[in-house]
């Protein structure tokens, strides 16, 4: 709709709202159960999800140090190797991060909230919207 014009200030305007629009509108339908997205679910996609945050943080860094690495082996900015190359390392990269930082405080997360709750726990008690009775406390 605005290829001719993305990075105009209508695209920027228009453009951008109208790309998160239809990704919000994909979610909310993945979200309905009568939807095909939300019956199929996939390794892939769901490796993906997990590692989304940590490639997020480092994937302008490695694709960066790609970059820089590939001129020297004669890769133009523009190529399709350089593209694979890139998302590659910035999958490598943020799945190191995911097992080296993620993982071992997200447990060490886990083991402080399993500390710190009380061992003996009704179902009453941790449903949600229901609070626990004065004899509990």
């Amino acid at each position: 709709m605005f290829e001719d014009r993305q990075y105009s200030f209508i695209g920027a305007i228009a453009g951008y709202p109208l790309i998160s629009l239809a990704y919000g509108v994909l979610v909310l339908a993945a979200l309905s159960p009568s939807c095909v997205l939300y019956r199929y679910s996939s390794r892939f996609t769901t490796w993906i999800a997990t590692l989304s945050y940590a490639i997020y943080l480092v994937h302008k860094q490695l694709i960066h140090l790609a970059h820089v690495a590939a001129h020297h082996y004669g890769f133009g900015d523009d190529s399709y190797a350089l593209f694979a190359i890139c998302m590659l390392i910035s999958l490598l990269g943020g799945w190191l991060l995911h097992l080296a930082v993620e993982r071992p405080f997200l447990r060490l997360r886990d083991r402080w909230l399993s500390r710190s709750r009380p061992a003996s726990t009704s179902a009453a008690s941790t449903s949600p919207g229901v609070s626990p009775s004065p004899s509990s406390r």
